[in-house]
């Protein structure tokens, strides 16, 4: 077989699972802290709040599932490397090409709060077609 063709980097879908499978997991305990946190009020809103964050659970959950299956089908090994101050530093080896990258505390919090925000506006818009689909 040809060594060039055994060293193909990532496509983008499979760059897209790669970093999928480090912010997700980091998203997940977020938005459960949340969850337990919202549970703990009395509000009148408590039981929607409840709802919404379950449902964002399953849907990141279901996310994480779908990069990993991405993964593990491609035979994409991802590994962390130890971090510095402030910096999480990862590898990767697909079809034989090894690369590295890093991503900052910041990056990671920006991206997390983006996503999260991605998350909610998905659902509400769900929600919101599905009700003005109903007769």
């Amino acid at each position: 077989m040809n060594e060039t063709a055994d060293k193909q980097p990532p496509t983008p879908e499979e760059i897209t699972a790669i970093y999928d499978s480090i912010i997700l997991p980091m998203i997940q305990p977020i938005v459960q802290r949340n969850r337990t946190s919202i549970a703990r009020n009395k509000h009148a809103l408590t039981k929607l709040f409840v709802t919404s964050t379950d449902l964002l659970l399953a849907q990141i959950v279901r996310d994480i599932t779908d990069a990993k299956r991405v993964l593990t089908r491609q035979g994409i090994a991802v590994h962390a490397d130890p971090h510095s101050e402030g910096v999480a530093k990862y590898r990767y080896t697909c079809r034989g090409h090894d690369a590295e990258f890093e991503l900052t505390r910041d990056k990671a919090r920006a991206e997390i709060s983006a996503r999260i925000a991605k998350y909610i506006a998905d659902l509400v818009n769900v929600k919101s077609a599905t009700r003005r689909s109903q007769p």
